[in-house]
């Protein structure tokens, strides 16, 4: 049995729990007041077929251990969230980590992706996805998308919406918001580069990068945009959000992802 953390205070217990079980946790006795400690530790078997169990207990003021998962499965499967003071842990198995792509398959789809040589609508100058080393560094050749309609460009300075200025009636000034309008389709929206996902670890599958999480611009597979965006992640001690897996970015728009449309080579 492997202890992971242990954690003093009301406030990790207070969302910690759906609030629809609220009357059992009473029931057991178990008073807001009361929690003064909780132990998390996660079980393995050690015969086949090699089970996880997580088991949640606490402790009260008068050192009176309870069990907190009594009518609930605390097998831990592919894809199990734990969420331990703020940080959110993945669980992935074996038999998950095996539909994964690896770091080395990764960088074959990056070298992909450059090698059908796509292309900026307006400019026409050919885009490439920076080395999955390169973080956070925009690379002058590197793709940018509007999130709102998936049109992918290469970078320029123009485009910004316009809306009246405030002590100017008839004119008109850049938007505060930093929002662009697409030249293809003339949708409003943010307009950010594009990123390759390198955390293999988040995947669902190891299929083909096509998508990318709003507004961040993180680029995975459509199995894994989709899969992640149904997904509410906790935030605070009372909110759920879904978020970008790969930066914990909020997710947008109405579906938290988009279909990005790449032009091919003209020539």
């Amino acid at each position: 049995m492997e202890d992971i953390g242990r954690f003093d205070g009301w406030p990790y217990h207070q969302w910690g729990f759906d609030p629809k079980n609220l009357c059992r946790l009473h029931n057991l006795g178990i008073e807001k007041h009361n929690f003064s400690a909780t132990h998390l530790s996660v079980r393995l078997e050690r015969q086949s077929p090699f089970l996880t169990h997580l088991q949640l207990f606490t402790m009260n003021t008068c050192k009176f251990i309870k069990r907190l998962v009594e009518n609930e499965s605390n097998t831990l499967q592919d894809g199990s969230l734990i969420d331990l003071c703020g940080a959110t842990l993945l669980w992935r198995t074996p038999a998950g980590l095996r539909h994964i792509p690896t770091l080395k398959q990764l960088e074959s789809l990056r070298q992909e992706l450059n090698a059908a040589r796509p292309q900026c609508p307006v400019g026409f100058n050919t885009l490439a996805f920076p080395s999955l080393a390169q973080r956070e560094i925009v690379d002058k050749k590197q793709p940018w998308v509007y999130v709102n309609c998936g049109h992918v460009h290469g970078y320029h300075n123009w485009g910004y919406r316009k809306e009246r200025g405030p002590n100017s009636p008839g004119g008109t000034a850049p938007a505060g918001t930093g929002e662009r309008e697409c030249p293809m389709c003339r949708r409003v929206g943010p307009y950010v580069p594009l990123w390759l996902g390198c955390e293999g670890g988040l995947y669902l599958d190891a299929g083909p990068p096509t998508h990318a999480f709003c507004p961040c611009g993180h680029v995975c597979s459509e199995k894994t945009v989709v899969g992640w965006s149904q997904i509410p992640l906790p935030h605070g001690t009372h909110a759920f959000h879904a978020a970008c897996p790969f930066c914990g970015t909020w997710l947008t728009g109405e579906q938290g992802h988009v279909k990005l449309i790449f032009q091919g080579p003209v020539d």
